[in-house]
């Protein structure tokens, strides 16, 4: 007998608070339930002004995430606010930078424009903020204790009770 466990779970550990919880709308289903937003506590944080812990902190005080550079290079915030579409924003997708090889997130458009590919940053470097969250039904728990998932190209192992772990 063969068991098949279905996850819509992607590359991010869910946000402590859900879009309804949070009145935000989700603009673009491509990535799963997610929603965004840009105007946090009615604040824009669009001057490039925070680090990557900021932004962190910025996104967790308000019961949301960092969005994933996959889920901004497929829209899930367009429109969601503060003119980011156009703008470098975060995102909480870790990488290791070109050179020097020091641990650092990747950075993307704050919504998906060809010809600007998300890009290595160290986390000091002061950049936008985007901020989502996620929908009840995008939120699913694998009993597996390892899954190989795929994310912009590269291919990564998320183990139990590691950090991004279900």
């Amino acid at each position: 007998t063969s068991t098949t466990t279905t996850t819509t779970f992607i590359d991010h550990p869910a946000s402590a608070s859900t879009c309804d919880t949070l009145s935000w709308p989700l603009y673009n289903t491509a990535v799963g339930d997610v929603c965004a937003a840009s105007l946090i506590d009615d604040t824009c944080h669009n001057a490039e002004s925070a680090s990557h812990a900021a932004a962190e902190a910025i996104c967790s005080d308000a019961g949301a995430r960092l969005c994933s550079a996959n889920e901004l290079e497929n829209n899930v915030a367009l429109g969601s606010g503060c003119g980011l579409d156009t703008e470098r924003v975060w995102s909480q997708t870790a990488c290791t930078t070109e050179g020097d090889a020091l641990p650092g997130f990747l950075m993307t458009k704050g919504a998906f424009e060809t010809g600007f590919p998300a890009r290595c940053k160290v986390p000091d470097e002061l950049y936008n903020v985007r901020c989502c969250a996620d929908h009840p039904a995008a939120v699913a728990v694998s009993t597996d204790t390892s899954e190989n998932i795929e994310i912009l190209g590269y291919s990564t192992t998320i183990l139990e009770g590691q950090p991004g772990s279900v």
